[in-house]
Order: structure tokens, then sequence, then C-alpha cells
């Protein structure tokens, strides 16, 4: 500005300059991996594509083995043909029950034709990659769990229960209500995509107010690693339990299948 002497002039703060140095470069580090994460839905590819490698590089060196696993699923897709001919007979060879925990194909519709045949293929798929995944010689045991978690995923995905078209339960709602629950579930399906193109927070959380519908108790960090934060909440009322009370609230990143006898 006029009047101003040159020096001032030249000490004024200009932009902020982008970092530089370690701090800087691993700054860029830390956000490349963020964003990764995001991409890959907290998944690490690079772990995921070492436990696939060492799964396939054992199994593919035990040819025992795979003719076993062939064998089995010939001995399947026999009895699965006898189920897709209607009228599907119930008791066909080659059955394969759900495990204990679970329902989904627990309804009376699933022993229909056809849909005892998508449930049975289901199941049976299933049962031959659990058998595939896991006791593979020479896999490490981190790596077992990793592969079998990935290939039950994904296999559930692609369960018939997921599908309306392939589920009885879901056609005999469409069919009962008239299709009123397809229209109800296509607006709330628009609600959804609408709340997250607009950033804004999922349906029925803005009836959670802190300090009315949601406690709110004051809390300190008290130990803190790379894995997790232990927070210690102070006591609300004159007397407490003797013995805390330990929260855990974790993500999943493993499972393992139980072995079903074939």
């Amino acid at each position: 500005m006029p009047g101003e002497p040159a020096e001032a002039v030249r000490n004024e703060p200009g932009p902020a300059a982008p970092p530089d140095g370690p701090a800087g470069l691993a700054a860029v580090d830390r956000e490349f991996q963020a964003l990764r994460a995001r991409l890959a839905g907290g998944v690490s590819p690079i772990g995921f594509s070492l436990a696939y490698l060492d799964w396939l590089a054992h199994l593919a060196g035990l040819p025992g083995r795979q003719a076993e696993l062939a064998g089995r699923a010939w001995r399947d897709a026999i009895g699965l043909a006898a189920r897709a001919a209607p009228p599907g007979p119930i008791g066909a060879a080659g059955g394969c029950e759900p495990r204990p925990e679970d329902p989904r194909f627990t309804a009376p519709g699933w022993q229909r034709w056809p849909f005892n045949v998508f449930s049975q293929a289901f199941l049976l798929t299933e049962r031959r990659w659990q058998e595939a995944t896991s006791g593979v010689p020479g896999v490490s045991p981190h790596h077992e769990r990793v592969v079998s978690f990935a290939a039950r995923q994904l296999l559930d995905a692609a369960s018939p229960a997921n599908f309306g078209w392939t589920n009885p339960e879901v056609l005999e709602a469409t069919a009962g209500q008239q299709g009123v629950n397809l229209v109800r579930g296509a607006g709330l399906l628009a609600e959804d995509w609408r709340r997250l193109l607009a950033g804004a927070p999922p349906a029925g959380t803005e009836a959670f107010v802190p300090g009315k519908s949601v406690a709110v108790t004051p809390g300190q960090v008290v130990f803190r690693n790379h894995l997790i934060e232990l927070i210690q909440y102070a006591p609300a009322t004159g007397t407490v339990h003797a013995e805390p009370v330990l929260i855990v609230c974790a993500r999943s990143t493993s499972s393992t299948w139980s072995p079903r006898p074939s």
C-alpha cells in the first residue's frame, strides 16, 4: 500500500507453501493411503493379493487335492441334476443343509421347485469353496482365514436370497401386497441415494440428539495404540459397580467356516 515501507510489504505472509521435506512426503503418503482405503473399502489390495497367491500356489502343487475337489463337485452336480427337473424331489441325492447360524433358507418356500434348486446350488458351491480354501498344507493360518473370508463374502453377495426373482419369500410378499412392497423399497432406495449424493446423514439419524435420545458421558482416552483406543468414562452417579464394564466395538476382518461332512 502507498506509504508503507518496502520492508513491511516484503514481510507480509503469502499463500501457504506446500509442505516439503520428510514430513511433507509422509503427509502425501498418508493421504494416498487414506484414498486407497476408501476406494478399497478398508481392505488392503496388497495384503489380499499376497494371501491369494499363497493359497493358490500351494493348492496348485496338490494334484491329489484338486482331483478330490473335482470329484466331489461332480457328485454334487449329479445330485443337483436330480432336483433340477420338476417336481424336484426334496430328498434327491446331493442335498446340503445350511449352517445352523444361517437362517436364509429356512422358510418353507425354499423347499419347493425351483427354489430348492437355487438354494442347493448355492449351498453346494459354498461348501466346496470352504473345502478348497481350508486345510491347504503350507498356507499360513492368517492367509487361509483371509482367503476363506473373501470367498465367503463373494458367494454371499451372489446368494439367491439377495434377489427378488429367486427368493420365494419376496415373491410371496409381492403377490400378497400387490407390488406395494417394491414401490416402498424403491422409494427408500431413492431417498438413500439422494442423501448420499447430498452428503446428508442416513435417514432416521436426526432423531439421535446428544443428551436426549443419545447418552452423553464425560470420558477420556486412557490408552491408545495403532489398533485401539481405550476410553474410560466418568461415573454419572454417586455409586458405581465394583467391577468396570469393558465394551468392545470391533469390525471383523476374518472369518472361518466350520467344516461339514460331505
